[in-house]
């Protein structure tokens, strides 16, 4: 009896110790995303989501920002809201306009400045929720596939991964859609062993939630039914597999009304000849170039007018619809894109396995070579078809998004598919694969080098590289855009000029053209030849396609702001060296506008 008391009072302890370890780890999770939303400035996309998700509630306009469906923007708005912002709302209607969330992005920008940088930290306050489910739902599905050790080992990987502590802190969709995307996995999988009524309505309700994070989630349209049918296929009669098939259409159709109604059913079931589409895919004119299809009406068009296909209801809103397409023009505008030091006109399939290599942890990778590893050891099949489920999601978003060769600018594209990396990753904690001690030591170390990688440059997590090239400081040699600089550090750039008042700043250039008077100053942009001064300039700037900035990078920064604003203090004779190497006149002498 005292044993068994003895072995009981143990197992609560262990318990109680283990739920300790999940409170405190999802603490530790809000608390860096919330220092991280007021250290922050707003990014470069989250200028226009905020103000498209306040015309939102106030307008009901989810034609603004299409591209993107309007969840998150919805939730990161009401703070905002609440606190009532002031603006003569002026965005025109989407038909005739490329991006009409630019236009609002600009008039927010312009109405408020820098003083709506503290509107965004509210905003993003409100979007934390999204990235806790994420980090607990990849503990639950750790702990039912691969034991409890294994779950705490996936959640720690989501919350103190780079990727999500850049990206969950903001309010843009692509960390939200990796949290709902993963949680209406889960959600199936459970499906799929219990096909209940009550898991079939959860399942349903959460993926139309996750069609209303991102598009990307329409993978899971086909996907869902196929992964029912290999898993149902042999293993259920005819009456099971009748009613089974029932629920599987239930839970689409309920995901479809879930997305109608965001939208207020505006559009619903439109027949697909009746859109006017603007891409070559769907019926712009193969004539003319993107940019001319966007102001020219006659070069829009709907080339399955008139066909049996074109008497189709499309059961998705109108808008939602009609963002695809205008996303689909983006692809096929073929944008400059960049990777490794070159730019081309369209992007690389290969691009977001080249930035998942250099932008997760070492360790991580480790982790994932160990799980791949444990592949050949299998356990039975149930644990493959439980993996299937688990990685099926994972590599059609990859697949989907590689496959978008117009650009490759964002490995946030792909983040939908981290979190059943990270839980897949979990396995090398399970008992199977940590039967030997050298094992159990290997998945340790792995863990604690990936960890120790990411806390080692918080709060800058979305300039992360990884050891692999050199880490934050040489990242700009591989990637750009949101994958280094998307306009966060502004408030860090602020705070440095604060304190090195005694310094004239003579020129700076920040992405896209931002206004430095987000950072507190105004002076022109560097001059596109070396010239004596103190010069603030973006490292995506520097490497830009027109090559006017690049000459900075035979120079040596004098200061870093973050790892995406580099610091220039160029004096006469550094000028006149960088001169000669470009083929330039030397100054004989030049007054120095920098002290």
């Amino acid at each position: 009896m005292r044993s068994n008391a003895n072995i009981k009072a143990a197992w609560l302890e262990t318990r109680a110790a283990h739920r300790a370890a999940l409170a405190a780890l999802l603490t530790l999770h809000a608390v860096l995303l919330a220092y991280g939303a007021f250290a922050h400035s707003p990014a470069i996309d989250e200028w226009g989501h905020l103000p498209c998700g306040l015309l939102y509630w106030t307008e009901g306009r989810t034609d603004v920002y299409r591209v993107n469906p309007p969840l998150v923007r919805m939730v990161a708005a009401l703070p905002v809201l609440i606190a009532g912002p002031k603006v003569d709302w002026t965005v025109p209607k989407a038909e005739g306009v490329y991006r009409p969330e630019l236009l609002a992005a600009m008039h927010f920008c312009l109405t408020y400045g820098a003083d709506a940088f503290p509107y965004f930290a509210w905003a993003r306050l409100a979007c934390i929720p999204f990235s806790l489910l994420g980090g607990w739902i990849c503990y639950r599905w750790g702990q039912e596939l691969y034991g409890r050790s294994a779950g705490l080992a996936a959640m720690t990987l989501w919350c103190l991964s780079p990727d999500i502590l850049a990206h969950a802190q903001m309010i843009t969709p692509d960390a939200p859609a990796a949290s709902i995307g993963v949680a209406a996995n889960y959600a199936f999988w459970r499906w799929l062993q219990r096909p209940a009524w009550s898991a079939t309505i959860l399942a349903g309700g959460a993926l139309g939630l996750a069609l209303l994070t991102k598009c990307t989630w329409l993978v899971l349209l086909p996907l869902w039914p196929a992964m029912w049918l290999a898993a149902g296929l042999g293993r259920l009669h005819a009456v099971r597999l009748s009613t089974s098939a029932i629920r599987m259409a239930a839970i689409l159709l309920l995901a479809l009304v879930v997305v109608n109604a965001a939208y207020g059913f505006l559009g619903c079931c439109t027949r697909l000849e009746r859109y006017r589409f603007v891409s070559r895919a769907w019926g712009g004119s193969e004539d003319s170039p993107p940019t001319t299809r966007d102001t020219d009406p006659h070069c829009i068009g709907n080339k399955y007018a008139g066909s049996l296909v074109g008497w189709l209801p499309i059961p998705l809103p109108r808008d939602y619809v009609l963002g695809l397409d205008r996303q689909k023009l983006d692809f096929e505008s073929k944008m400059p894109s960049y990777l490794r030091g070159t730019w081309k006109r369209a992007g690389w399939w290969y691009y977001y396995l080249y930035a998942m290599a250099v932008k997760t942890p070492l360790g991580t990778l480790g982790l994932l070579a160990m799980a791949v590893a444990s592949l050949a050891f299998p356990r039975g099949r149930s644990v493959w078809r439980a993996e299937l489920a688990l990685l099926a999601p994972a590599v059609s978003v990859l697949v989907l998004v590689s496959s978008q060769t117009g650009f490759s600018h964002h490995l946030r594209y792909a983040l939908p598919s981290f979190p059943f990396l990270y839980v897949f990753a979990a396995k090398s904690f399970s008992p199977a694969v940590m039967v030997r001690r050298e094992c159990r030591a290997m998945a340790c170390i792995l863990l604690g080098w990936s960890l120790s990688s990411s806390v080692a440059i918080y709060p800058h997590s979305l300039s992360y590289f990884n050891e692999l090239v050199g880490g934050p400081r040489r990242g700009h040699y591989h990637l750009l855009d949101s994958n280094i600089d998307w306009g966060q550090d502004l408030i860090y750039l602020r705070q440095w000029l604060d304190r090195h008042r005694d310094l004239r700043l003579r020129g700076i250039a920040l992405p896209l053209s931002l206004s430095p008077q987000l950072a507190g100053v105004d002076v022109p942009p560097p001059p596109t030849q070396p010239e004596p001064g103190l010069y603030a300039i973006s490292v995506t700037r520097i490497h830009e396609p027109s090559s006017r900035y690049l000459y900075f990078l035979r120079l040596r920064p004098f200061a870093l702001v973050g790892y995406s604003i580099y610091i220039y203090r160029i004096s006469l004779a550094e000028a006149n060296r960088v001169r000669v190497e470009l083929g330039l006149p030397p100054f004989e002498d030049f007054q120095t506008l920098g002290s």
